[in-house]
């Protein structure tokens, strides 16, 4: 006699099979704009040990923009890589695009090398969901020496007035790390 259960566990594992394949779909980028051409769904990898912090923007036309950022520090915490983005709303009259611009700061105490698949993947909500993804080339000098910073920087062109939430993290294009310690 067949057991009653194994179509109820069939249908569990194909749910959880369902469930999986929904989550990866929602976590690739949904398109790349700005900094580089890398096509609609380009592999990254975010860098471990690279701290971040979260800004956001306030864009009306008319003025009165505002704009912050939050970053949480932990005291004694071994230095690491920062990497901080910001957004720049435009200026009353002005076309309707934001500078988007980010620091990465060493503070490793070690000399780092970026490599050439190295960027700065910054996402931007606007109305609370994903709105647009800007990948940002670093600077043709990829050694960054102890307690040195760069920065990056892209324009984006605004989807009319509002908030605008911005995080950002340092991402490889491929299998190979974003950086790497110099010798």
């Amino acid at each position: 006699m067949a057991d009653k259960r194994t179509p109820l566990v069939w249908l569990l594992l194909s749910a959880l099979a369902l469930a999986a394949i929904t989550a990866l779909v929602r976590l690739r980028p949904a398109g790349v704009a700005g900094g580089s051409k890398l096509g609609p769904s380009p592999t990254l990898r975010a860098a471990p040990d690279v701290a971040a912090n979260a800004s956001w923007f306030d864009y009306d036309p008319a003025g009165g923009n505002t704009a912050g950022s939050a970053i949480q520090y932990h005291q004694g915490d071994p230095g690491v890589l920062q990497l901080t983005v910001f957004g720049a709303p435009p200026k009353p009259g002005s076309a309707p695009t934001a500078l988007i611009y980010a620091y990465l700061a060493n503070g490793t105490g070690r000399t780092v090398e970026l490599s050439a698949q190295a960027a700065v993947h910054v996402t931007v909500l606007h109305g609370g969901t994903v709105w647009r993804e800007l990948l940002i080339d670093p600077p043709a000098s990829r050694t960054l020496a102890p307690e040195a910073q760069v920065q990056v920087s892209s324009t984006m062109p605004l989807g009319g007035p509002g908030h605008y939430d911005l995080s950002a993290e340092l991402v490889s294009r491929g299998d190979g790390p974003a950086f790497t310690f110099a010798p």
